[in-house]
C-alpha cells in the first residue's frame, strides 16, 4: 500500500534519527543521516542528504524490494522497517515463515538475539535499541494504527 509509505517512513525515522547526522564509531555504516549510511552509499554526500533524496533511496532499496506495496498495514510497516534495519534478505527469510504480524515480530526479535550473540562487545550494546524498536513496533501494530 504505497499510501502507507510516509507513515512507515515516519516510524522508521523515529528510530534512525531523521535529519540528524551521526558518526557513531560502533556503527559499521559510518556517517549516517535518515538511516542512509555513507558506507553503503559512497556516492552520496551524507551530511548534505535531503529527506526527499533519502526517501527515494528508501523506496528503491527497501520499500520496493520488500514488496511493501502489496502488503496490508501493519505488514508493510514490518517489512519496510525490517528491510531498513536488517536488510531485504531478512524480509525474504522472515516473510514465508510468519503467519501474522505477531509471528513476524517474534522472528525478528529472535534474529536480533542471534546477531547480538555473534557481535563484538562494543556493538553488542546496540541489541537493547533493537529490542526497544521491536517493542515500539509491537505497540504500533497492536494499537491498530492503520
Amino acid at each position: 500500500m504505497e499510501q502507507n509509505f510516509d507513515r512507515c517512513w515516519a516510524f522508521t525515522q523515529g528510530w534512525e534519527g531523521g535529519a540528524k547526522v551521526t558518526k557513531d564509531p560502533t556503527d559499521p555504516g559510518g556517517t549516517t543521516k535518515f538511516g542512509i549510511s555513507g558506507h553503503h552509499h559512497p556516492e552520496l554526500n551524507i551530511e548534505d542528504l535531503t529527506e526527499d533524496l533519502a526517501k527515494q533511496v528508501a523506496l528503491k532499496e527497501y520499500w520496493i524490494p520488500a514488496r511493501c506495496d502489496s502488503r496490508p498495514w501493519p505488514l508493510d510497516l514490518l517489512a519496510f522497517d525490517t528491510a531498513f534495519n536488517l536488510g531485504v534478505d531478512d524480509v525474504q527469510a522472515i516473510d514465508p515463515k510468519a503467519s501474522s504480524w505477531e509471528g513476524w515480530l517474534l522472528r525478528r526479535v529472535m534474529k536480533h538475539i542471534r546477531v547480538a550473540r555473534k557481535l563484538e562487545h562494543s556493538v553488542r550494546a546496540n541489541r537493547w535499541g533493537w529490542l526497544f524498536r521491536c517493542y515500539d513496533l509491537y505497540k504500533t501494530c497492536h494499537g491498530g494504527e492503520g
